[in-house]
């Protein structure tokens, strides 16, 4: 800035001319005189040269002010560097993080990419099957075309087929309802003939006890009481080891004559109980109920 060399200059420049023009036996008083308005003049004059750079240093210390205060509220405000450390640090872990899930993504997305490709060529061989297809049902109608036969014709038959298809159907649900029927007769049967087995064995043990049984035994004479089921043996479940397996089911085998035929009653069993067997232990019963009261009578004359 040379607003002050340009006030000094002319301070000097009018200040020497009147120097100049004084006499040489001018006092230093009035020498003073003559000088006071051009020192006043360049006095004024630096006054209002610096009046201006006042007014800037004051806008300037303002400024400083408020950059100061701003610097602080900075301050105040910029968290702990610790506090920022850790952030970096978690942010610097979510890089790695996010770098992994986008690779991660891109492996996905070739893989996605390659599955696409594979679908679209499996779409293409689609798209010519169907394609053949739809020759092959356009060739096929040219055929039935060719023999006389119509739309009606097919569709009659294709009705005639659900029909035939339902009634297949309708059989074979009551064929079903048949053998279950047919195995709950057949576990029926079997659960009876195993309680029929369960009774022969009595009979045939009150039988040996009461010695009837063999036909050698004191009450048999001569006949044979002994009682067998007269059944085919052709499963496990024979009366010989019924025992053994008592807790299985029968084998329908068991239950029927030969392949078609199921038993008679009066085939299952050996001795035809109500008719000769019965009159026979009748008689047998009688017999010792008499031999029973004679030994009585015996006894009681014995005892007089």
């Amino acid at each position: 800035d040379v607003s002050d060399d340009h006030i000094i200059f002319d301070f000097l420049s009018t200040a020497y001319k009147d120097w100049l023009a004084m006499d040489d036996d001018t006092g230093d008083d009035d020498a003073e005189r003559i000088l006071a308005p051009h020192i006043n003049a360049m006095a004024r004059a630096f006054e209002d040269s610096n009046a201006k750079y006042v007014s800037e240093l004051e806008m300037l210390e303002a400024e400083n002010a408020r950059l100061q205060k701003e610097i602080e509220d900075l301050e105040k405000a910029t968290p702990d560097p610790a506090v920022l450390d850790d952030h970096f640090k978690i942010m610097e872990e979510d890089k790695v993080k996010f770098e992994e899930y986008n690779n991660l993504a891109l492996q996905r997305s070739e893989k996605y990419e390659h599955r696409i490709q594979v679908l679209h060529e499996e779409l293409d061989k689609i798209v010519d099957e169907l394609k053949e297809v739809e020759d092959e049902r356009r060739s096929l109608q040219r055929a039935v075309d060719a023999q006389g036969i119509g739309m009606q014709d097919i569709d009659r038959m294709n009705s005639e087929r659900e029909r035939l298809q339902k009634g297949i159907e309708t059989a074979s649900q009551r064929l079903d309802e048949i053998k279950k029927k047919v195995a709950e007769k057949e576990s029926e049967a079997g659960q009876k003939l195993e309680e029929l087995e369960r009774m022969v064995d009595k009979y045939n043990t009150l039988a040996y006890q009461i010695a009837v049984i063999p036909a050698t035994a004191a009450n048999a004479r001569g006949r044979d009481y002994e009682l067998q089921l007269t059944i085919s043996d052709s499963s496990d479940f024979t009366s010989t080891n019924l025992n053994a397996s008592r807790n299985m089911a029968p084998s329908a085998e068991r239950l029927l004559a030969d392949a078609t035929t199921g038993y008679l009653p009066g085939h299952i069993l050996n001795l035809d109980l109500r008719g000769q067997i019965r009159s026979n232990f009748l008689m047998l019963r009688k017999e010792i109920s008499d031999r029973r009261s004679a030994a009585m009578e015996d006894m009681m004359k014995d005892h007089d």
